[in-house]
């Protein structure tokens, strides 16, 4: 059995979601590790864009569904910060929420598993 690895973007206005595109753009990744995408669409999007690499995703909710037998990367959708709050390069309360949230929720994840 693979390892479940739980990812987290980070700061949406920091480098997190960069460093994530690109490790998640890496073939060999999928092959190694069960990954779940814990996050922000736009977010995870703007890492994307910012890394100039792309990834495929599918929404599901890994306490329900079967989210290791996916295609695509597993994605939890979180909304934690509005696109008009990222600031690119600036430490904001609302990304400091958005991180805490999306920690918190990967934390809950683990502690039922």
């Amino acid at each position: 059995m693979k390892p479940r690895i739980g990812i987290i973007p980070g700061d949406p206005s920091g480098i997190g979601p960069e460093l994530v595109a690109k490790l998640l753009s890496r073939a060999d990744v999928r092959d190694n590790a069960d990954v779940l995408l814990i996050g922000d669409d736009h977010v995870l999007e703007l890492g994307q864009h910012q890394a100039g690499v792309s990834y495929a995703r599918t929404a599901c909710d890994p306490r329900i569904d079967q989210w290791t037998a996916l295609t695509a990367f597993a994605w939890l959708p979180t909304a934690t910060i509005d696109v008009q709050a990222v600031e690119i390069a600036q430490a904001t309360e609302a990304s400091g929420r958005s991180v805490l949230a999306t920690l918190s929720l990967a934390l809950d994840l683990a502690r039922e598993q």
